[in-house]
């Protein structure tokens, strides 16, 4: 017995996705989703700790895992390396997070006849949106700022009250306008790299929050579509792009908890989490109300396209 393991490492939450092998490219199946909150740990560590922890048990089991880690930027990925290899593991794959997104996004239906995405990653500690060319894969353009944190938010001052006046103004509490306002940063990204968005497509656990889809929508002269699983979707490409299972020449070890404060516990790693669960504390940033009207603005015509079957994809090194 088989499988593939892939891994997001985010400042807020280690997300795993398990799939069965699929041998082939196929849309994945029974997906088993999890998340580990970091707390105080170095995110890579426990990204290391966990993974280490379920190919120990398949060890134990006889069966095989082939493992796929995103990361950020070429410092984290050292930082995965020696982690994963501190915890006797030394058989995975490091792919770039946004591979492992446009992996994931590749073959979803709805994206099919689009050209150009527009990727509104909103995440615990932030916000990033970029520019995909979806025929390459290649990033256009991107932009990230950490300005305001989902830590820093309360959903309690969001009320769908607010909403209504948005179409014609911008009001109601900070975070309603700040949500407003980041729309208008897919228009600056355009207007920067000349590449006008087919779509806008909303990630991180942070677009689970109503508020943020009903300001966007209000906004968006475009389709917007919503990534099923959205807080999921890099570490669920990251799954479909593990490589090959090879000899390991380590055994992976369990975890001692004399190496650290805290150690991961098998029930933590091995308990799915539901994938719809919402964080509403959401990261947004507000920018300037220039540029961006022909794309998203108060005159603009909603359009939204809901969540579909998974995508599937493929896997470079």
């Amino acid at each position: 017995m088989s499988a593939v393991l892939g891994v997001s490492v985010g400042t807020g939450f280690v997300r795993m996705v398990q799939l069965p092998d699929p041998g082939r490219l196929g849309a994945p199946v029974r997906a088993e989703r999890r998340s580990i909150a970091v707390d105080t740990w170095a995110p890579e560590e426990l990204a290391a700790e966990a993974v280490g922890i379920v190919l120990a048990d398949a060890a134990e089991s006889g069966s095989t895992v082939r493992v796929s880690i995103a990361y950020s930027d070429e410092a984290q990925a050292a930082a995965l390396d020696a982690a994963l290899r501190r915890q006797g593991v030394t058989n995975f794959r490091l792919v770039p997070e946004h591979t492992a997104v446009f992996e994931r996004l590749i073959q979803d239906e709805r994206l099919a006849t689009r050209r150009t995405l527009a990727l509104y990653d909103l995440g615990s500690s932030g916000l990033t949106v970029s520019l995909v060319d979806r025929s390459t894969g290649s990033v256009v353009a991107s932009e990230r700022s950490t300005r305001l944190r989902g830590s820093d938010l309360n959903a309690d001052d969001l009320n769908t009250d607010d909403l209504r006046t948005l179409p014609l103004e911008i009001s109601g509490p900070p975070a309603i306008a700040l949500i407003a306002e980041s729309a208008d940063l897919v228009g600056e990204l355009a207007d920067q790299s000349g590449s006008v968005p087919d779509v806008v497509v909303l990630l991180g656990g942070g677009t689970h929050a109503p508020e943020v889809r009903s300001v966007l929508q209000q906004r968006s002269a475009i389709p917007i579509v919503v990534a099923e699983a959205p807080e999921f979707t890099a570490a669920t490409g990251a799954a479909l792009l593990a490589a090959p299972v090879g000899k390991p020449t380590a055994k992976p070890r369990r975890p001692s908890r004399t190496t650290r404060p805290r150690s991961v516990s098998r029930l933590q790693v091995a308990g799915a989490v539901v994938a719809g669960v919402a964080l509403v504390a959401i990261a947004v940033i507000g920018f300037g109300l220039g540029y961006g009207r022909a794309y998203f603005g108060p005159e603009a015509v909603a359009s939204t396209e809901e969540p579909a079957q998974p995508a599937v994809d493929s896997a470079p090194r």
